[in-house]
């Protein structure tokens, strides 16, 4: 039995492609850590990763898609939470003097496991609960902050 497509409305399209992006950094991740590759070359790309697509996308379902539910709506809560524990492990990562695989093994656990919330509960909760007409404005705004993002790190250290 095959597993069917999830049902994206058009609005959450552009968070949903970076997901992929965060479920290739876990992936990543992971294999660096099987390669032994130096926490360094992968810190480096983690922070990458987070100044160029994270902190934005992070940033925006808050403002733009959490902030339109109560404050106390547990699902957002839930997600916010999941961005604050990813910031502060991407800290500690990349702050760190000391190498630490469960640093890194942690964060590539975590955005797997929050990609997946967001997908399979959180998205299709949001499409419940906003109007259509507030998915169409959403549509419009995320399409144009989120344009199709362009890995251009060079350093392959999870191909070695």
């Amino acid at each position: 039995m095959s597993a069917e497509p999830i049902k994206r409305s058009k609005a959450l399209l552009p968070l949903s492609r970076e997901h992929h992006v965060d479920l290739l950094l876990a992936w990543k991740i992971r294999k660096g850590l099987n390669n032994h590759t130096e926490h360094r070359r992968m810190a480096d790309y983690v922070r990458y990763l987070e100044e160029n697509l994270m902190d934005g996308h992070f940033s925006d379902e808050e403002k733009l898609l959490f902030d339109l539910l109560p404050q106390e709506d547990e699902m957002c809560t839930h997600a916010r939470n999941d961005h604050k524990q990813i910031r502060y492990l991407i800290a500690e990562i990349c702050e760190r003097k000391k190498d630490d695989n469960h640093l890194f093994r942690e964060l590539s656990d975590l955005v797997e496991a929050h990609v997946r919330y967001e997908e399979r509960e959180l998205f299709p909760y949001l499409e419940t609960k906003l109007s259509f007409e507030k998915l169409e404005e959403m549509e419009k705004i995320l399409s144009a902050k989120h344009d199709v993002f362009n890995d251009t790190w060079q350093d392959t250290f999870w191909i070695e």
